[in-house]
């Protein structure tokens, strides 16, 4: 059909950038010919319309149908529409295929229409609007169809096409964020979630956000094996030594294993030096150091935000309470990106007693996991560890 006979007219929905359409077209061709009426008016497709005037060309594929088929479709769209086995996505496309219709049929409906024209106001009181004459005949509501539709409008047909099959098909919250996305986006986060690679769209976007951060952190540091001046650790693990203020005899016996420090020694420990600006801190306190360590966390520039909890099998030592557990602080400054949902893990690790002041390699993998290509390094380390720094006095 001659792209010049086609009447589209300024009522239309609002115009989109298809450059990135156009392209698509040029290079594998138009997949899905526009819909128009017998009378040659755009029924849908003007994204597609205006693509392919953008490269040039004079004709393109349409499909032509009749206003008694608009009619016979538009019923059986209804009688879809009041069913109860519909996904969220399928009532998205149902509505959105009505009102494409519902416009055909009653063109001074559409978005921009001039609502002061003769033929507007001769009827007014027999045409309804598309949401409100919807919403009477599915039994739902205005708020509801226009929510339905702009979901259907909005995602990509790639999009849907990826995630029809999944949970978050019917899942409103999840059609919201998918639109949310810009459109080249929208697919990728589609197969993401369609593939299994992540449990929801939220879960993707966060994690892709979180990829973004982190490969930005990445290019900023450089560090190595062995911490230098120059280098920036945007994940650190810390065990301070700390000295206990109770008998002499169990300091003694305390630094007969490692020297330990006050905690105005640690406070002022050079952690500037080896930090980058975006970072996060894991801190070990033991619960009669909490309140120190809060002050360590913060006198090195972090912020706190939550705690895990080591739950040890066997029962330690204690004035007030036989101390069964540790915590771990954890402290972050500048934009450091928060795990992904499929990584967050859980406050607590349940694993055995080691040798003195040993700590469970639980949490080194737990934060591999997380941040699994940003240089990390632990200060105070008992043991080395592959792909971890470590700095201060630690076994070898």
């Amino acid at each position: 059909m001659k792209i010049s006979e086609i009447a589209v007219g300024p009522r239309h929905r609002r115009l989109r950038d298809v450059s990135t359409l156009a392209g698509s077209i040029a290079e594998i061709g138009l997949l899905h010919p526009i819909v128009v009426t017998e009378g040659k008016i755009l029924i849908a497709g003007l994204n597609r319309l205006r693509a392919c005037q953008s490269l040039g060309w004079e004709e393109i594929p349409a499909t032509v149908v009749s206003l008694e088929s608009l009619d016979a479709e538009l019923a059986e769209i209804d009688e879809n529409l009041i069913r109860d086995d519909l996904t969220e996505l399928e009532r998205a496309q149902h509505l959105k295929r009505r009102k494409e219709i519902y416009e055909a049929r009653h063109p001074q409906t559409k978005r921009g229409g001039d609502r002061r024209s003769g033929d507007f106001q001769t009827e007014k009181f027999s045409v309804c609007s598309f949401a409100e004459d919807t919403a009477a005949k599915v039994d739902s509501t205005p708020r509801s169809v226009r929510q339905h539709v702009r979901r259907a409008e909005k995602i990509t047909t790639e999009a849907q096409e990826a995630i029809a099959d999944h949970p978050s098909a019917d899942s409103g919250v999840e059609l919201d964020k998918l639109a949310s996305l810009p459109p080249d986006e929208q697919e990728e986060v589609a197969r993401e979630v369609a593939d299994g690679k992540s449990k929801t769209v939220r879960a993707a976007v966060a994690k892709r956000r979180q990829r973004k951060r982190c490969d930005k952190i990445e290019q900023e540091s450089t560090a190595t094996e062995t911490p230098t001046a120059t280098v920036r650790y945007p994940v650190i693990l810390a065990d301070p030594p700390w000295r206990y203020e109770f008998t002499e005899s169990a300091n003694r016996a305390i630094e007969n294993q490692y020297p330990t420090m006050t905690l105005e020694d640690i406070c002022n420990l050079p952690i500037g030096d080896l930090v980058h600006k975006d970072a996060v801190l894991y801190l070990w306190a033991t619960p009669p150091k909490l309140e120190e360590s809060m002050k360590v966390l913060n006198a090195w520039g972090f912020t706190y935000r939550t705690s895990m909890v080591w739950v040890k099998d066997k029962i330690g030592m204690g004035y007030w309470a036989r101390q069964r557990h540790e915590i771990i602080l954890i402290g972050v400054r500048g934009d450091m990106p928060a795990p992904a949902p499929d990584v967050r893990p859980d406050s607590v690790i349940e694993s055995p007693r080691g040798m003195h002041s040993a700590k469970p390699e639980k949490l080194h993998e737990i934060i591999e996991a997380i941040y699994p290509a940003l240089p990390k390094i632990e200060l105070f380390s008992r043991l080395p560890r592959n792909g971890w720094a470590s700095w201060g006095h630690e076994a070898t």
